[in-house]
């Protein structure tokens, strides 16, 4: 591990993300004019296809990152979603480079296709026993995976829903990190391979770099409750023990004392029975004993 994290730390791409934006552009500009010239795609020629890689086409292992998902219908609607959804993996790929450097971002998304690669080959070994794999895919969820690592990063920035309504991007984080783990199971119930494989591989390599911080997190926190409460047991036991009478008298009706009442005067009672002691405000006011 630490020779690869030298490698990246090497040969690492400073404002990665901005690369892959510009070029995400590029290939939707291309779609658009093929697709009113000719009537042709040219992102079906870049997903990521484990059957199309086989029979030669290598170069989907990459070129499946700047594919975009359909997100909207009509070319308004298309490019408005789009252009928003850019920005964001831009805005939070810029934070996540900041924070842990170009080596270490490099070596995150990298890690991240690697397990797409995986995933997606595993599913089309499954799709030779079983039915109902859809064999292509976008860089959508995989850009995801830096939301998680965000949200576990900078878990109290806010984020303005559809522009408008502030959440913070741990809940958000949350729910993404729900949402592929439903996506896992239903697709695994559905036959649909492919949601699940690549959720799989997005939840992978978050593990792979968070598990380990929040296991020890989850170690300490257990930790610290058991210590906590042993701690406040030996108070508890402590104060028992060395629990002493603070005061000098006490009237034997209200409970009323010479420390809660300093002005307060007591008398004992010459009719009761052994030493009993009463304020004033019950010296001539009780039953005898």
């Amino acid at each position: 591990m630490n020779k690869i994290r030298r490698f990246f730390n090497k040969h690492n791409i400073p404002n990665l993300m901005y690369y892959i934006i510009i070029i995400n552009v590029a290939v939707f500009v291309m779609d658009i004019i093929a697709g009113s010239l000719w009537q042709i795609s040219v992102s079906n020629w870049l997903t990521l296809n484990p059957g199309d890689v086989i029979r030669g086409q290598i170069w989907r292992l990459v070129t499946f990152v700047f594919v975009l998902p359909e997100l909207g219908t009509g070319l308004v609607n298309l490019v408005l979603w789009n252009a928003i959804v850019l920005y964001f993996y831009h805005w939070i790929g810029s934070n996540l480079e900041h924070y842990w450097g170009a080596g270490k971002f490099t070596m995150y998304y990298v890690s991240g296709v690697v397990l797409c690669w995986i995933c997606a080959f595993i599913g089309y070994g499954i799709n030779l026993v079983l039915p109902g794999y859809m064999d292509t895919m976008s860089s959508l969820l995989l850009n995801s995976g830096l939301f998680l690592a965000f949200a576990t990063i900078y878990p109290n920035a806010l984020i303005r829903i559809f522009l408008i309504l502030p959440v913070k991007a741990k809940w958000l984080g949350i729910i993404s990190f729900v949402g592929m783990a439903w996506a896992v199971l239903s697709g695994i119930v559905l036959g649909d391979i492919l949601s699940a494989m690549t959720s799989v591989a997005v939840l992978a390599n978050y593990l792979l770099w968070f598990g380990g911080e929040w296991m020890e997190k989850i170690r300490f926190s257990s930790k610290n409750k058991v210590r906590k409460a042993q701690y406040q047991s030996k108070i508890i036991k402590v104060n028992a023990k060395h629990a002493v009478k603070n005061y000098r008298h006490k009237c034997c009706v209200c409970g009323k004392t010479d420390e809660s009442d300093p002005n307060m005067q007591f008398r004992y009672c010459v009719s009761c029975t052994g030493l009993r002691e009463y304020c004033m405000d019950h010296i001539n006011n009780h039953t005898h004993s």
